[in-house]
């Protein structure tokens, strides 16, 4: 397409990036809840989570979370702007 590969890279990064922090919270607390030798509730799960880290509790694991979402989404992204592009290019010349 038109669009620079630059930026087509840097817009999956960021989706991987606001992707990955925005879903940590939840996910830390559904792998306490899950992972645990008894059964614990969700809100327990959250409430001791924040008895014994606090708030960045919530956020433990991100940076690799982040690291594998941006390569991840990259990929994706750019793998899907291409496919859309061509296609576009093929459907618009008549060839499908």
């Amino acid at each position: 397409g038109d669009v620079p590969i630059q930026f087509t890279l840097l817009k999956g990064a960021l989706a991987g990036v606001l992707a990955a922090a925005l879903s940590q919270p939840a996910d830390v607390i559904l792998t306490r809840a899950t992972n645990g030798s008894k059964e614990t509730t969700i809100g327990q799960a959250s409430r001791d989570i924040f008895v014994e880290s606090g708030p960045i509790g919530y956020f433990k694991g991100l940076i690799p979370r982040m690291v594998w979402a941006v390569l991840l989404t990259t990929v994706q992204y750019f793998l899907y702007s291409e496919l859309r592009d061509a296609l576009f290019d093929r459907i618009l010349k008549g060839a499908i």
